[in-house]
């Protein structure tokens, strides 16, 4: 078998036609992308996202003042401080939304690699731990239900 380099394919900055990787076309001569342009999308689309942030933000913020009263007042068991996670998970999903809707309605991302990368982590991060948690709960209900006895004997150790 012999080396034929015509086989290999270019670098990506390098086009056999004489142009260039790195210019973006859109094919049909019009600037306008799915969210871009004058896209009857945008508008609503960050209406949609705003409307539904601010009583998130709310509804979050009162669970956690309602459920960290109770848990600091007596002992509320394991029930609540899942409650005060879940809210804060809940919370910082929520606080990337504007990030959202700023870039939606800017068409370009303005926040750097930097912002990028720590909004793919809040992301992932309260996904993960609202999976996590809502398993967490539904295993200790679960147990609650299925032997009550045991359950309740274990609850007052701590």
């Amino acid at each position: 078998m012999s080396y034929n380099p015509s086989l290999i394919s270019p670098s990506p900055r390098d086009d056999p036609e004489g142009g260039s990787f790195l210019v973006e076309t859109s094919g049909g001569g019009d600037d306008s992308n799915v969210l871009g342009g004058d896209s009857l999308v945008t508008g609503p689309l960050g209406a949609v996202l705003l409307v539904m942030c601010l009583p998130g933000m709310v509804g979050n913020i009162y669970t956690v003042a309602v459920a960290s009263g109770r848990v600091a007042g007596c002992s509320a068991g394991s029930l609540g401080v899942y409650m005060i996670n879940l809210a804060l998970a809940g919370l910082l999903y929520l606080s990337t939304i504007p990030f959202v809707v700023c870039t939606y309605s800017a068409h370009d991302w303005l926040f750097r690699d930097v912002g990028c990368r720590l909004l793919l982590s809040l992301d992932l991060f309260t996904m993960h731990a609202s999976i996590f948690l809502l398993t967490a709960m539904s295993l200790e209900r679960y147990w609650v239900v299925a032997k009550p006895l045991r359950a309740r004997r274990a609850s007052n150790t701590y």
